[in-house]
């Protein structure tokens, strides 16, 4: 749903995705609703570097990233290792946090048990962990899992985002769908 295609500002777009999301979670035959800028195992996050303090020293980590909405990781059933999902005390005014796969932890903090509460800068961001979750495949099935950083959705927006809901019957979900997006 790309809704900067449709003319809409920020406001009105996270105005239109809180109005979708609300109406398909009051539907009986919806189970999950989450929204996020990439779909997995259909496109590849973005690549980029984070800064960390390893061992006194500060050192540059190639990652990659995406943004996800609420309830992302229990909508696609990735399990929460450590620490939490984004929740609503993430918001554009909070601190900025991110959740991260397994693999992150382990390659970017090797010898840590525990990384929640660690930060990272990325961009112009002082980051914290928030929670670890499973790894999941993204851009190949066969793949390798690979350091991944999920940021919240309330916090970096993305003009175009992927609708993900899990529903008993696909049909009536789709129809759910068409109707609440008009």
């Amino acid at each position: 749903l790309n809704t900067e295609s449709w003319g809409y500002d920020e406001t009105r777009a996270r105005a239109f995705f809180d109005a979708l999301d609300r109406r398909l979670r009051e539907q009986p035959s919806i189970g999950h609703v989450s929204f996020a800028q990439l779909a997995p195992l259909v496109s590849t996050p973005s690549g980029g570097t984070i800064t960390v303090t390893r061992g006194g020293e500060r050192v540059r980590v190639a990652i990659e990233s995406t943004i996800v909405g609420p309830r992302f990781f229990e909508t696609l059933g990735i399990p929460v290792i450590a620490g939490r999902a984004f929740d609503d005390t993430d918001g554009p005014m909070g601190p900025a946090v991110a959740v991260v796969s397994d693999t992150f932890a382990k390659q970017v903090f090797p010898d840590e048990l525990d990384v929640v509460g660690r930060t990272f800068d990325m961009s112009d961001s002082r980051v914290t962990i928030a929670g670890v979750v499973g790894d999941a495949k993204w851009g190949e099935i066969d793949e390798p899992p690979v350091p991944l950083v999920y940021l919240a959705v309330a916090q970096r927006w993305p003009s175009s985002q992927t609708l993900f809901v899990t529903s008993a019957d696909s049909a009536v979900a789709a129809r759910a769908v068409i109707e609440a997006v008009r």
